[in-house]
C-alpha cells in the first residue's frame, strides 16, 4: 500500500530515466561507445589493471602497471572500494561504461527532484530541476571524467540527508547522513567532496539563520547531527582516505605550485557558454587567444551550457520574492561561479589558502555546482509560476518578463554583431583560416546567439501570456519547462558523441612483437600543437577524432599499456601521487631522446623496448608498424636492459639533487653499481668471480619472491617504485628498503643464499578496514537503536 502510494504521489520521478535514455540512445541500444579523454586514456587502462590484479589473486592494493608501480587502493580515482567497480569482473569494459553513465546520471536527477520535493516544490517544478540538473552541461561532460560523475551523482543525496538530519535531530537521521556521506568519498572524487563540504556549510548556515524553531533548539540540532555524522562519514569510510592520507608526503599533492592549482581557471569570457552553447569553446582561436582563454589548451569542460531559455525564466522570477530556498541557490550559484573563475578572482587564491582546496587542482570543476545550484533556481521558477504567485505581484512580473525581453534583445543584437564580423573577433581567430572559413565560423557564431536570443523570447511571451491568465498558469509553466528541457537536451545529446566500439576493443598491431608484461617507453618528441596540425588515417568514415584516439591506443600512449598487461617507466605523473623525482627521469628521457645518456636510463629501469614515433639509433634495429599516424610506429628493443631484480656490488652515496646528477656521469654503471642515500650504506665487498644467481620464485601485483645467492655482501634491486608501504624480509626477517638509483627499491644481503621477499602491505589500508568495519557494526547498531528514540515533537522539526 505505501509503495502504491508512493507510486501514485512521486509517478514523475520514476519518467526520469527517459532524459539520459534519450540523450544517450545512440551508445545505449547500439554497438558504440563512450570514449571521449578520460575514458579511453585513463579509465580503460585503470580498470582493464584492477581485473589483472584481482584475477591474478591479489588485493588491489598495487598496481603495477602504471610507471613503475603506483598504489592503487590509496588512489581514490582508482575507485577500488566503490562497489560500481567490482562489476567490471563479470561485464565488458565499454558495456560496464554504459550501465554506469545511466545509473549516475539517472541518480543525480532523481535526487534533485527529492531534494525539492522536500522542500516543498510541486512534481512539475522537481521534475524539470532534475530533468534541467541531468541534461545540463556541467553534469553531461562529467561522463567523460568517470569520478566525478559518480562524485557529482552522490551531491543532491549528501544535501538530501542533510536535510532530513537537521530537520528530524535524531542520531539516527546523522548515522544516515555519514553513510550518504562514505558513497561519495569511495566514489573517488575528493573535488566533489569538498564541493559538497562548501554546500553542506552553506546549507547549515541557512538553517541557523532561518527556521521557526528557536535558535537555541536549531544550535543544538545541529550539534547532534554534526558531532554524528561527521564521525560516522570519517569512520565509515577510513578504509578509503586513510591509505591516502598515508601516501600524500610521498607524491607531489601537498606541494603544488599556486600556478598548477589555478590552472585551468575559467575566463570570464567563458561565462557566455554557460547560456550561449559553445560560444567560445567552439570558436578557432589563434595561438595568443588561447593562451588567454584557455591556458593554451583545449578548455578542461568544452561544454557548459546551463540554458538559455533556463537564463530568461530565471531572471523572469529573480524579482519575485524570495523564498530561504531561492537566496540558498542564488549564493550557492554565485560563489560556484567566483570558484570556477579562479584566478580571475581574489576568492579562489583565498580559499586555497585557508580551506582543504590547496589539495586539487583546475577551478573550473566548480562549474559543476554552478550547474547543480542553477537546476534548483529553475525548479523554483517554475514552482513560482506554476502556483500563480504572479497573480499577486504583477507589476513584478511585468518586470521580470521585461528582463527576459531584453536578455532576448542583447543575444539577438550580439547575433546581428558577430555578422558584421568586427575587427576584434576576426584578430582573435586562427590566421590560417581563410575568408570563406571565417565566414563559416561567424556564421556559426551568430547563429548559437540568435537561437539563445529566440528561446530567452520564447520564455517571455510564455510569461507575459501567464500573467495575462493566472487561472492558466499551471499550463504555461509547464510550456516553459519543457521549452527549457528540450532546450538542454537538444544541446546535451551532442556532449558526448559516440564512437565504434572497435575503437576501444582493437588491439594494437605490435603487440604480437612485444613480449606480456614487458616494460615500455613511449617516445614520441612531437611539439604539443602537433596533434591539430596533421592529417590522420583511420577506416572510411571515422572522424579525425576517432583517428587520433586510435593512434594513441597503437603506439601505447601512457598509461594505455595497462590495458594489455604491457607495465610503464618513465610516464611521467598523471595524478600528483607520483614520487616527485619520477617527474625528474621523464625529464632526463625526454630530453636524452635518441641519445647515449637516454640508453642507458631505459637500461637502469629495465625498460624492455622503446615505442614511438621517433628514431633511435643508439638501440637495436626498429620494427614498423602502420598507424593512423603520419609516421609509422617504431618498436625498438633496449639491449642489455636490467632484469626486473639483480645483485649489484659496488655503491654510490648521494643525495638529491647530486643523486640525479651522477646518472648523468659517463662512469656511472647501472649493470653493476647502484646509488643510495646517505645514511643507509651497508658493507659491500667486490665479487670474487663467483657469479650471483638470482631466481624468481613468483611475481604477483603487490609481491615479488626471489631466491637469492649472494657470493659476496651486495644489494638486490627490485625495479619497482620505491614507495611507503613496501615491506621486505630476508629469510623470513624483516629488514629495511633503502631507495636505489632514485627510484627503485634494493635490500641488502650477505654472502650465501637468501629467500627474499618484497610486499606491498601498507598498514594504513589495515587500520582504514579495521576502522571502517568496526563504525560500520557501530553504525548498524545506532541505526537500529534510533526507530525507537525519541523524536521530536510533531511540527517542530518542519521547516
Amino acid at each position: 500500500m505505501r509503495l502504491g502510494r508512493i507510486l501514485r504521489r512521486e509517478w514523475p520521478a520514476f519518467l526520469l530515466p527517459i532524459i539520459p535514455l534519450a540523450l544517450f540512445y545512440r551508445v545505449l541500444f547500439s554497438e558504440w561507445v563512450f570514449w571521449q579523454r578520460d575514458i579511453s586514456l585513463y579509465w580503460y587502462p585503470q580498470v582493464e589493471a584492477f581485473v589483472r590484479v584481482v584475477a591474478g589473486g591479489s588485493l588491489p592494493l598495487w598496481n603495477p602497471y602504471m610507471s613503475f608501480g603506483l598504489p592503487f587502493l590509496a588512489d581514490p580515482s582508482c575507485q577500488v572500494l566503490y562497489p560500481f567497480t567490482w562489476l567490471n569482473l563479470v561485464l565488458r569494459p565499454d558495456i560496464f561504461y554504459k550501465v554506469y553513465t545511466l545509473f549516475h546520471v539517472t541518480a543525480a536527477g532523481l535526487g534533485l527532484y527529492l531534494l525539492v520535493r522536500r522542500w516543498g516544490l510541486g512534481r512539475l517544478a522537481a521534475f524539470t530541476a532534475g530533468g534541467a540538473w541531468m541534461a545540463s552541461g556541467p553534469l553531461l561532460v562529467l561522463v567523460s571524467h568517470y569520478h566525478h560523475l559518480a562524485g557529482t551523482a552522490w551531491l543532491p543525496w549528501v544535501l538530501l540527508a542533510l536535510d532530513a538530519a537537521l530537520a528530524s535531530g535524531t542520531a539516527r537521521s546523522a548515522v544516515a547522513l555519514g553513510a550518504v556521506a562514505t558513497g561519495q568519498v569511495l566514489a573517488g572524487s575528493g573535488d566533489l567532496c569538498l564541493m559538497s563540504a562548501f554546500v553542506a556549510a552553506g546549507y547549515v548556515i541557512a538553517f541557523l539563520a532561518v527556521g521557526d524553531r528557536p535558535v537555541a533548539s536549531r544550535l543544538r540540532t545541529i550539534a547532534t547531527v554534526t558531532l554524528v555524522a561527521c564521525p560516522s562519514a570519517a569512520l565509515l569510510s577510513a578504509a578509503q582516505w586513510l591509505p591516502t592520507l598515508g601516501i600524500l608526503p610521498s607524491g607531489q599533492r601537498l606541494g603544488l605550485d599556486a600556478a598548477v592549482k589555478m590552472y585551468w581557471s575559467l575566463h570570464p569570457a567563458s561565462l557566455i557558454d554557460l547560456w550561449v552553447p559553445g560560444l567560445v569553446s567552439d570558436l578557432p582561436f589563434n595561438a595568443a587567444t588561447r593562451v588567454s582563454l584557455f591556458e593554451a589548451r583545449e578548455p578542461l569542460f568544452m561544454w557548459i551550457y546551463m540554458g538559455a531559455a533556463a537564463a530568461a525564466l530565471v531572471s523572469l522570477s529573480a524579482v519575485l520574492r524570495w523564498t530561504r530556498y531561492t537566496l540558498f541557490a542564488a549564493s550557492g550559484l554565485g560563489f560556484s561561479i567566483l570558484a570556477a573563475l579562479g584566478r580571475h578572482t581574489l576568492l579562489y587564491p583565498l580559499l586555497i589558502r585557508f580551506t582543504p582546496l590547496f589539495l586539487f587542482r583546475y577551478p573550473q570543476k566548480y562549474v559543476i555546482l554552478a550547474g547543480f545550484f542553477w537546476a534548483m533556481l529553475v525548479g523554483l521558477a517554475i514552482e513560482g509560476w506554476a502556483r500563480g504567485r504572479a497573480s499577486g505581484q504583477r507589476s513584478r512580473w511585468l518586470l521580470g518578463t521585461t528582463l527576459g525581453i531584453v536578455l532576448s534583445f542583447v543575444l539577438l543584437s550580439a547575433s546581428l554583431w558577430i555578422l558584421r564580423g568586427p575587427a576584434v573577433l576576426l584578430g582573435a581567430i586562427e590566421p590560417t583560416i581563410d575568408g570563406v572559413g571565417r565566414e563559416l565560423v561567424l556564421t556559426e557564431a551568430a547563429y548559437k546567439c540568435a537561437r539563445a536570443g529566440s528561446l530567452a523570447a520564447g520564455i517571455a511571451l510564455l510569461a507575459w501570456l501567464g500573467s495575462r491568465r493566472p487561472a492558466r498558469a499551471v499550463w504555461t509553466a509547464a510550456a516553459a519547462a519543457s521549452l527549457v528541457l528540450a532546450d538542454l537536451a537538444s544541446v546535451g545529446w551532442k556532449i558526448n558523441p559516440a564512437a565504434p566500439r572497435e575503437l576501444v576493443r582493437a588491439r594494437p598491431a605490435l603487440l604480437g612483437n612485444v613480449a606480456a608484461g614487458s616494460r615500455i617507453w613511449v617516445s614520441i618528441s612531437k611539439p604539443p600543437e602537433w596533434a591539430s596540425q596533421q592529417v590522420f588515417r583511420g577506416p572510411p568514415g571515422w572522424t579525425r577524432q576517432w583517428c587520433l584516439s586510435a593512434g594513441l591506443r597503437d603506439v601505447i600512449w601512457p598509461p594505455t599499456g595497462a590495458r594489455w598487461g604491457l607495465r610503464g617507466s618513465y610516464d611521467g605523473d598523471f595524478t600528483g601521487l607520483a614520487p616527485p623525482l619520477l617527474n625528474n627521469l621523464t625529464l632526463i628521457m625526454k630530453n636524452g631522446i635518441g641519445s647515449p645518456l637516454g640508453r642507458r636510463v631505459l637500461q637502469m629501469g629495465g625498460v624492455d623496448y622503446v615505442v614511438g614515433l621517433d628514431e633511435w639509433t643508439v638501440l637495436d634495429e626498429a620494427k614498423e608498424f602502420a598507424s593512423p599516424f603520419p609516421e609509422p610506429i617504431r618498436v625498438y628493443r633496449v639491449p642489455q636492459a636490467q632484469a626486473k631484480a639483480y645483485v649489484v656490488h659496488r655503491v654510490r652515496v648521494a643525495a638529491e639533487p647530486h643523486s640525479v646528477e651522477l646518472i648523468g656521469d659517463a662512469s656511472f654503471d647501472p649493470a653493476t653499481e647502484i646509488i643510495i642515500p646517505p645514511g643507509s650504506e651497508e658493507s659491500v665487498a667486490a665479487n670474487p668471480g663467483q657469479p650471483d644467481s638470482l631466481r624468481e620464485l613468483w611475481r604477483r601485483a603487490d609481491s615479488i619472491g626471489l631466491d637469492v645467492e649472494a657470493a659476496s655482501p651486495g644489494y638486490v634491486v627490485a625495479l619497482e617504485s620505491f614507495y611507503s608501504g613496501w615491506r621486505a624480509r630476508i629469510d623470513g626477517r624483516a629488514t629495511e628498503i633503502v631507495r636505489a638509483n632514485i627510484l627503485f627499491q634494493a635490500v641488502h644481503v650477505d654472502v650465501g643464499r637468501h629467500t627474499v621477499v618484497f610486499e606491498y602491505r601498507p598498514s594504513a589500508v589495515l587500520w582504514g578496514g579495521a576502522l571502517s568495519a568496526a563504525s560500520a557494526i557501530l553504525a548498524l547498531t545506532l541505526w537500529r537503536r534510533g526507530r525507537h528514540a525519541s523524536r521530536l515533537p510533531p511540527g517542530v522539526a518542519a521547516q
